[in-house]
């Protein structure tokens, strides 16, 4: 009679090789998300953004008070927040274009992802100070120093006229030059997405090595 056999035990190896992938698998969903906003984002830039500077431009001129320069998200929603205070008669509210409110849902959606990006990036972090070594221990600094740059940048007080991101995003540079202003501020989700999306890639390409 043949004795059954069974498959052998996995090892600590096979075990982290497998909780890797399935991280892997994890970062790949999200990316999915940062790719799919990119795409829409695209979208209303290319059909909405002359509207909606157009509109910022409305809340500039009739504005009794000074405006600020928009220079960061926090600018853009004192403006905002400015505009909702000017008395009807002065601006009608009729004149501000439903694309600021649509941009800002943008905005909200790219911090909440920034959100699920950090919980993903934590769970590589304690993986690779769970383990021996990494084929390339390099790839985890790069990723190390790319949700640094992301984290710092995404807040309302991060000052993105000093970003030039035209390398990797050159289409959301093309604005006219009277538009000129706005340059910043119609790149910037654009450039967090790249970071976000750059962290992913860079993350997937993380590998154990065997001792």
């Amino acid at each position: 009679m043949r004795s059954r056999r069974f498959p052998p035990e996995p090892t600590e190896f096979d075990k982290k090789f497998l909780e890797l992938d399935n991280l892997k698998k994890e970062v790949s969903q999200h990316l999915g998300r940062l790719n799919n906003m990119r795409v829409r984002y695209t979208d209303w830039f290319e059909r909405r953004k002359q509207t909606f500077m157009d509109s910022i431009k409305i809340i500039q001129v009739y504005s009794p008070i000074k405006m600020p320069k928009i220079t960061s998200m926090g600018n853009l929603l004192t403006i905002i927040h400015l505009a909702e205070r000017i008395p009807k008669r002065k601006l009608s509210k009729e004149w501000i274009s439903p694309t600021i409110q649509e941009f800002l849902m943008f905005w909200s959606e790219i911090c909440d992802l920034k959100v699920i990006g950090d919980e993903i990036y934590n769970k590589v972090c304690v993986y690779c100070d769970s383990i021996t070594r990494l084929r390339d221990p390099y790839l985890k600094t790069k990723v190390d120093n790319l949700h640094t740059q992301l984290t710092v940048s995404c807040c309302e007080e991060f000052y993105f006229m000093d970003v030039h991101d035209e390398r990797h995003n050159l289409g959301f540079y093309s604005i006219s030059s009277q538009d000129f202003q706005f340059q910043g501020l119609m790149g910037f989700i654009p450039y967090l997405l790249r970071l976000s999306t750059q962290i992913c890639y860079w993350s997937t390409k993380l590998y154990l090595e065997k001792e």
